[in-house]
């Protein structure tokens, strides 16, 4: 997140003196982020008079792209969920960091731009803790093979030769069910999970058909 950003806003508009205090002279914890994001916010609802805010607000640092998202077209299921997510949240944060100083020069003197440009601070702000927890995802996929959420869910293989068959089954449901939910809604928050499911699901069909010398 441009935690620094959002600090350089309040320093110019805020009034809280403890607040900037505590936001000039330690390091960013959540509760900290918070906390700025709420004095934003009522910065929105205080006096919106151009003459109460004679500065124009500082330009939202761009963030660099980040350099580890694999070359497309992207073969892995889950990471190509991933980065489908990503790209609009991306683009939709961009496009408000090139607006935003010109947005904030106008309200010097129109109150209503000044209100935009701070909405569209907070709007930076959240898009950017959405992109920060699709890095963590994606950074944990690459390291463990497995999203965050499903290191917990994933069966074992059954060892017992009888119940093979039955696990071969339940496992080409699961491929039918997730290749379904992820076709039909694409822009759902859990689809990198879905995904995620799905290659598990689908690995265990080929070891259940190894099993059972099944060969299609």
């Amino acid at each position: 997140m441009n935690y620094d950003a959002g600090v350089q806003l309040y320093m110019q508009y805020g009034s809280n003196a403890t607040l900037k205090r505590v936001l000039s002279n330690e390091e960013e914890t959540a509760f900290k982020r918070e906390k700025l994001k709420e004095a934003l916010t009522q910065l929105l609802t205080a006096d919106k008079s151009p003459a109460s805010h004679p500065k124009s607000l500082p330009q939202i640092p761009t963030q660099q792209q980040n350099k580890h998202w694999p070359p497309l077209p992207i073969e892995d299921i889950v990471l190509a969920a991933l980065y489908n997510q990503w790209k609009p949240l991306y683009g939709e944060m961009k496009s408000l960091q090139h607006r935003i100083d010109e947005v904030a020069q106008q309200g010097s003197t129109d109150p209503n731009k000044l209100i935009e440009a701070g909405q569209m601070a907070i709007q930076i702000l959240n898009l950017e803790d959405e992109i920060d927890g699709i890095y963590y995802q994606r950074d944990y996929y690459y390291q463990n093979k497995e999203l965050p959420s499903a290191a917990s869910t994933e069966e074992s293989p059954v060892v017992d030769p009888a119940k093979w068959g039955v696990e071969l089954e339940k496992y080409k449901r699961y491929v039918r069910r997730y290749t379904k939910w992820i076709a039909d809604k694409p822009n759902n928050k859990n689809v990198a999970n879905w995904a995620s499911l799905l290659k598990n699901a689908m690995e265990m069909v080929t070891h259940y058909k190894k099993l059972l010398n099944i060969d299609e």
